[in-house]
């Protein structure tokens, strides 16, 4: 299994580099990025990364599912990452209503959910699974959407956590539909990444977002169902925890959520100063960490599960306070003029 899994690893990266390398000359003409002032860049850009990555993820999903037969089984997922990337790719090109774009992402979300509602063994009902399945895709969904704003922050998220889904799939912890998925996402991720790199020559758009943040939910539900609900809480910790606050501070100023905004701290710490390498690299750090601590649960009591959420809550702490760091005040500072 661990052999099958890497071949699907560097197939999926070499796939989705090569494809993009192909298409970048005519990239522009699926979605362009135009400047504005929620942008963190400054010129015109290929967004339509996303349906190379989601092409890949589609292309290779069918070849393992056929190889390893789930194909069957993988079929109803094929069809809802379909769906979120053309709905994705619509928004690029013209922009979709909110509440259209959230009762799309629902209803998707939900669909996945009657397909596969996780009890955590039992513990819970099953339409109480439907209903909390429901719910964390939409989040994850959505923050992913959010999230994604700077060069490379999506593959520094979703690439540690996916190969670690992986390495538990080798281990016989989670079965091959999830595995093979989690090392596709992780492949086509950092085969994309050679050009979204900073400076970027193609971005995600929501094409990729949408689908990106859609398989890592229904990675992290699967998880969940194995090992505990500390799973959806630890690896996308960084994701939920600076949306999380993010939307918190605006809804007590009581400003519209749903508009666009740089707020972020990851936005706020691009535009006072912090390099977008130096921001993408400790989240990969800080996400290595994470996976980590959780993989070291899997192997302790269950007292280790509270004690590793600790340490990852702090660690956390520290990467936000980091990234709320004002470097071009401290450069004005060196230079006299403060």
């Amino acid at each position: 299994m661990i052999l099958q899994l890497a071949i699907a690893f560097f197939a999926s990266f070499l796939l989705c580099a090569g494809m993009i390398w192909l298409g970048l000359p005519y990239a522009s003409r699926l979605a362009l990025a135009v400047p504005n002032s929620r942008s963190s860049h400054d010129t015109p850009t290929p967004q339509s990364g996303g349906l190379f990555l989601a092409l890949t993820i589609v292309l290779a999903l069918v070849f393992c599912g056929w190889n390893q037969n789930f194909l069957i089984d993988l079929f109803p997922i094929l069809l809802l990452i379909i769906s979120l990337t053309l709905i994705g790719w619509l928004d690029d090109r013209r922009g979709l209503p909110v509440l259209l774009r959230l009762s799309l992402f629902s209803g998707i979300s939900i669909a996945y959910a009657f397909f596969r509602a996780p009890t955590l063994n039992g513990f819970i009902s099953p339409y109480l699974g439907i209903f909390l399945s429901a719910c964390f895709l939409i989040v994850m969904i959505n923050v992913t959407n959010f999230m994604d704003g700077i060069d490379g922050m999506v593959v520094a998220e979703f690439v540690p956590m996916s190969v670690l889904i992986a390495i538990l799939t080798g281990g016989g912890v989670i079965g091959p539909l999830y595995g093979f998925q989690a090392i596709i996402i992780a492949g086509a991720l950092l085969g994309f990444f050679i050009f979204n790199r900073p400076k970027a020559k193609i971005f995600l758009g929501d094409s990729g977002s949408l689908v990106a943040g859609f398989i890592a939910g229904i990675l992290l539900l699967e998880l969940s169902e194995k090992q505990g609900p500390h799973a959806i809480l630890f690896l996308p910790l960084y994701f939920l925890c600076d949306a999380g606050l993010t939307l918190l501070r605006r809804l007590l100023r009581g400003e519209a959520i749903w508009k666009a905004h740089r707020e972020h701290f990851y936005q706020q710490a691009f535009d006072n100063g912090q390099s977008n390498w130096s921001i993408i690299i400790r989240l990969a750090l800080c996400n290595i960490v994470l996976c980590a601590l959780f993989y070291s649960t899997t192997l302790l009591p269950f007292w280790a599960d509270v004690i590793g959420l600790i340490f990852a809550l702090g660690l956390m702490v520290l990467l936000l306070v980091s990234l709320s760091r004002n470097l071009r005040i401290y450069e004005r500072k060196s230079r006299g003029t403060v």
